[in-house]
């Protein structure tokens, strides 16, 4: 009887979601022109904000070095914007932390600290997070670098600012502290990637055999992210609160790294090449001179060829190299004037697309997606598994007995 009674709930309800659709599908809901005015302004003013934070701490930063007393091989700390005489001792702290796991600094290279006020931006009513990162200025008798970082005034009356902003924008100023200017080919490659590799200083403190990067993928992730203008329902609203957004990223496929960065650890040496020297720079509105430092704050991450693009290999890319394979072999790498292919060839006797497939494997197989979510292969082009044949023609056969079956049991004498 049970059976009967769910064999016929069963059949009612198909019946039922048969004939009871309406008679015309309903409109769909048209986009606000005005929200969608309204989200663009508000986006354009957030990046404006950026830019201009950036251009107003290069401008000062510019005007400082010319006139400050800069001790050649110590870093000095400035404040910019602030009343006279006030300090940030987090800042302090960290720069003297990282110079003293430095050792002997080079001579020939000048560091200035500068933090500037970040209310001047708006940047809390506005929700952006100003400017941080490095000035590399070359002076013709020394290398000066700037690392710049926004601060805000404490209930103290000290500086407070974000110890990791303020660790990423000296990253390229330390690695020059240690090893002196770059040579030509570096150089070259640096202002042309806006260092985008040189943003760690992780080998100051990890073990060589540690996996840095904090679980991130060895190439940036892009996602195409589309508005479509409608409102948000209850449902869709209900799931951005659950974060389906950063489940259904945690779930996909790795091809958000770019196609250059799946060839590579397919095994393409040139792909792998081609990620490290070819990184298209994310802050094209900038001046050469200013490192980015983060794409998500001045890049373009909705570029229509995000898939094809090459995107910026992971920030700590420089700084596994020193851990990897030593300071002194990385000083002849850093210093000399060769492409840097022939470069990091002759400093460490190593293919640099075939070093670079092997850290990009390891970091990939250590990160966050591949420790959380089932492993997924990369898969370039169309492929179908041997047993995808067997399957299809197994389970079409059983479909096809078990219509018969139900096809003789049904028939009428």
């Amino acid at each position: 009887m049970l059976r009967w009674f769910a064999a016929t709930a069963l059949v009612l309800g198909a019946l039922y979601a048969t004939f009871a659709r309406p008679a015309s599908a309903p409109e769909e809901p048209r986009p606000d022109p005005g929200a969608q005015r309204l989200y663009d302004l508000s986006a354009g003013q957030r990046h404006a904000i950026r830019v201009w934070s950036a251009l107003a701490a290069r401008d000062s930063a510019l005007a400082r070095y010319s006139t400050a007393v800069i001790e050649k091989g110590q870093p000095r700390i400035m404040a910019s914007g602030f009343a006279e005489g006030i300090s940030s001792p987090e800042a302090e702290a960290l720069v003297r932390q990282r110079w003293t796991a430095l050792g002997a600094p080079d001579s020939s290279v000048r560091v200035l600290v500068m933090v500037y006020n970040e209310a001047e931006f708006d940047s809390l009513r506005s929700q952006v997070y100003p400017y941080s990162g490095a000035l590399l200025v070359r002076d013709t008798a020394n290398d000066v670098c700037v690392a710049m970082t926004p601060g805000s005034r404490t209930p103290r009356g000290d500086i407070d600012v974000v110890s990791s902003q303020l660790d990423r924008a000296l990253a390229p100023c330390l690695l020059r502290a240690a090893f002196g200017a770059p040579g030509r080919g570096v150089r070259d490659w640096l202002e042309r990637t806006r260092a985008a590799a040189a943003k760690s200083n992780a080998w100051l403190h990890r073990h060589p055999d540690s996996l840095d990067g904090s679980g991130q993928l060895p190439w940036e992730p892009m996602y195409q992210q589309a508005r479509a203008g409608r409102p948000e329902t209850g449902l869709s609203s209900l799931l951005r609160n659950l974060a389906a957004f950063e489940i259904a990223v945690m779930t996909a496929p790795p091809y958000p790294m770019g196609s250059a960065a799946l060839r590579c650890l397919e095994g393409n040496t040139a792909e792998c090449s081609r990620t490290v020297l070819d990184s298209f720079p994310l802050q094209e509105s900038l001046p050469g001179d200013l490192t980015f430092s983060h794409s998500w704050e001045l890049g373009r991450r909705n570029r229509p060829d995000a898939l094809l693009s090459v995107h910026p290999i992971g920030d700590w890319f420089l700084s596994d190299i020193i851990r990897m394979e030593g300071r002194e072999r990385f000083g002849r790498f850093w210093k000399s004037d060769q492409p840097v292919e022939a470069a990091f060839q002759d400093a460490f006797g190593r293919d640099l697309g075939g070093w670079t497939r092997d850290w990009g494997v390891r970091q990939r197989s250590g990160s966050w997606e591949a420790r959380f979510t089932p492993a997924k292969p990369v898969t370039l082009g169309v492929t179908l598994a041997p047993s995808s044949t067997l399957l299809t023609l197994g389970w079409t056969a059983a479909a096809l007995l078990l219509a018969a079956w139900t096809a003789r049991r049904r028939q009428v004498t």
